[in-house]
């Protein structure tokens, strides 16, 4: 004799199944949620290393290059006189400094003309002085100290009856400024400065005990 045993099978009502899937969607919504927060985080991270790293290297170059401007003077053109190679305004410097050399026919000084150009900060030098007026002058290379840069300020430091003085230019002296101070303004507006000393002003500095010495 057979029996057969009628299995009872369980129906999901409506309900049930739109709380069900409602859950789904709630626990796939916190995943993609949860996932795009992370993802964020880790852009908004590599976007900040990428930032220090660039301040980095522009402290750098600006370490290297600004600490080691030296006096240079060269015979003007016209009356043969020997002036500085120096000028500061507050957009822009030129100055020589002292550099590492691959060969030794480039020489170990460049003469060069800092400014922010086509929102960026650059440098044009060459190996030779004087400095051309033609940027588009064979012998002057460029090169790209920092991106994203809307200005620049130059301030000059010099030294009057031992107080220190703070100038916006810097022309017609035949001595360097104490140090340069570098205030830069980025795109996103963030602002960041720099104070570096020069390498060297004669005018100022003496073997054995410091004497400042008197103008003429």
């Amino acid at each position: 004799m057979m029996i057969k045993s009628n299995q009872m099978k369980k129906k999901f009502t409506l309900i049930e199944v739109i709380i069900a899937i409602s859950l789904l969607v709630t626990v796939i919504g916190i995943l993609f949620l949860g996932t795009g927060t992370v993802m964020s985080s880790w852009e908004q991270l590599g976007r900040h290393t990428k930032s220090l790293e660039e301040l980095f290297l522009l402290d750098r170059s600006l370490d290297s290059i600004l600490t080691n401007i030296i006096p240079m003077t060269w015979p003007n053109e016209e009356n043969n006189k020997q002036e500085s190679l120096f000028t500061g305004d507050s957009d822009r410097v030129v100055f020589s400094y002292i550099h590492s050399f691959n060969r030794l026919e480039d020489g170990a000084i460049r003469t060069c003309n800092m400014f922010v150009e086509d929102e960026a900060l650059v440098i044009y030098y060459c190996e030779r002085p004087p400095f051309p007026e033609n940027l588009n002058s064979e012998i002057v290379k460029r090169s790209i100290l920092a991106y994203d840069i809307d200005s620049v300020r130059f301030t000059y430091v010099d030294l009057d009856e031992g107080n220190l003085e703070f100038k916006d230019t810097w022309e017609d002296e035949d001595y360097l400024p104490l140090g340069i101070r570098v205030d830069v303004r980025f795109m996103n507006g963030t602002r960041q400065s720099w104070f570096r000393r020069t390498a060297g002003s004669s005018f100022y500095e003496r073997w054995g005990k410091y004497e400042q010495k008197e103008r003429t």
